[in-house]
């Protein structure tokens, strides 16, 4: 089960995007803030089409999820993180229930997998919004202490 044809197109595109945001970020247009929450967003969604294309949940790369989440909370200051990975949880889901719809049963494990990568991506977004605000606190000491 996959297809090595939306594989291929999708890392030309994902790779295509990381050239053109790399030019987007030297010239610091649009802001920071909009930049992070639209690569983070196009990475959730080309992670999943990536999964599905080489055979969904089963093929490990969900596990690049879990970098995007954990990049989320710690660039964008935490609470957003668990948005992010509602979303990704949710794009798990969706992608099998769409493998579902065309006939291409999974096995049963497939949904188990898919449950515990969503509860290990918001177990990351808690890490990374922990982390920082424990950062935030020493910031905010060595400020005081500065002082």
């Amino acid at each position: 089960i996959g297809s090595p044809k939306l594989f291929g197109i999708t890392i030309s595109l994902w790779l295509g995007l990381a050239f053109i945001s790399g030019f987007s970020s030297r010239l610091r247009r649009p802001e920071f803030y909009w930049q992070a929450y639209a690569l983070i967003f196009t990475d959730i969604c080309f992670i999943t089409v990536l999964m599905y294309a080489s055979g969904n949940i089963t093929s490990g790369l969900g596990a690049l999820m879990m970098v995007t989440i954990a990049a989320s909370g710690i660039l964008l200051g935490g609470r957003i993180s668990f948005a992010f990975s509602a979303f990704a949880t949710l794009a798990i889901f969706i992608s099998q229930g769409y493998r579902l719809l065309l006939g291409q049963q999974a096995p049963t494990e497939a949904y188990v997998q898919s449950g515990l990568l969503g509860a290990g991506l918001f177990a990351v977004a808690l890490l990374a919004y922990l982390l920082t605000r424990r950062l935030q606190a020493s910031e905010a000491l060595a400020e005081q202490r500065k002082v």
